[in-house]
């Protein structure tokens, strides 16, 4: 009898990382119960340092840069990562080889007392590390007091609970993944909260040169939800988009077009008590399916070289 072959995923240990791996690992049992499937905790700096500041770190780095050495060093043979948390440049030797999963990729808002946003009152603090967030916070509302906020999920919740902060704001998706939609008090819609690119999109990072793994992952990965996401990585990465540059992004795919839409804004200062609606662009542009980078691109030009229609969503085709 041939030896069962173990397949060691590579994680970090939050409780949203270990859904997310749990996810996959799912996913590649349903596809191939002959082998075995193992997951590996890995710290990174990002947990290491619970005092990081998400405006002075490139945190994308702090959360993948451990688990992609050990990839590099073979220690595991694929990784797990939230895809919106990918660095704009791979180290050499790997590759985004799948995207299995997406989940919705609004924004939520958590309260106390469960009251909506509209309803907080004047000088309510929200706490946010995104300038994408704040930025379009402040846009809906000049009387709030947005704050940054650090920690998983779990953390921030107990930190508004504790009378820290009124609210806060987090990704729907990661919510959801930890079972806890039944803290949300609002759901912002895509026309009030522009989502941040690739968000809700879980992606699998392997060794380029791996046929084995990358034959296997290609398996599991959904067309579509890699088009959308790879249109919106694109995007921002045009932009030097991050955790530190206010840009936001979500596409829709119908049949065989598929339509971007971008957030960018001006402004680069965390610190700002309010903001100029003419600091913000959004646009609108749409292509057939097999034009996605381009169609990022073009996207991407427009939105931020343009100095027409600002503060407006315009849609072009």
């Amino acid at each position: 009898m041939s030896k069962i072959k173990k397949i060691v995923i590579g994680s970090r240990g939050s409780i949203l990382a270990v859904k997310q791996s749990e996810i996959v690992i799912e996913k590649l049992k349903q596809n191939f119960s002959e082998y075995e499937f193992e997951l590996k905790i890995i710290k990174t700096s990002g947990d290491k340092n619970l005092n990081y500041s998400m405006q002075k770190n490139n945190i994308k780095n702090m959360f993948v840069k451990e688990i992609e050495e050990e990839l590099l060093q073979n220690k595991i043979d694929l990784a797990v990562h939230s895809m919106k948390d990918m660095p704009k440049i791979l180290p050499k030797g790997l590759t985004i080889s799948s995207i299995p999963d997406r989940e919705d990729t609004r924004d939520v808002l958590i309260s106390k007392n469960n009251i909506k946003f509209d309803d907080l009152p004047k000088n309510a603090i929200i706490g946010t590390s995104s300038i994408r967030r704040k930025i379009q916070l402040l846009s809906l509302r000049d009387d709030i007091i947005v704050k940054e906020i650090r920690g998983n999920i779990h953390t921030r919740i107990d930190k508004m609970l504790n009378g820290d902060y009124d609210a806060i704001v987090l990704a729907y998706a990661g919510v959801k993944r930890a079972n806890l939609t039944d803290k949300i008090t609002q759901i912002f819609s895509l026309d009030e909260m522009i989502p941040s690119p690739c968000q809700g999109a879980i992606c699998i990072e392997a060794r380029e040169d791996d046929e084995f793994i990358n034959n296997i992952l290609n398996k599991i990965n959904d067309v579509k939800i890699s088009i959308g996401a790879k249109c919106e990585r694109e995007f921002t990465n045009y932009l030097d988009g991050g955790c530190k540059v206010p840009v936001g992004a979500y596409s829709e795919i119908n049949d065989d077009k598929i339509k971007l839409t971008g957030f960018y804004s001006t402004i680069d200062d965390y610190n700002i008590k309010k903001v100029d609606k003419e600091s913000i662009k959004i646009l609108t542009l749409e292509d057939k399916i097999e034009n996605y980078i381009e169609l990022a691109k073009s996207l991407a030009e427009r939105i931020k070289f343009s100095t027409k229609k600002r503060g407006h969503r315009v849609t072009q085709r």
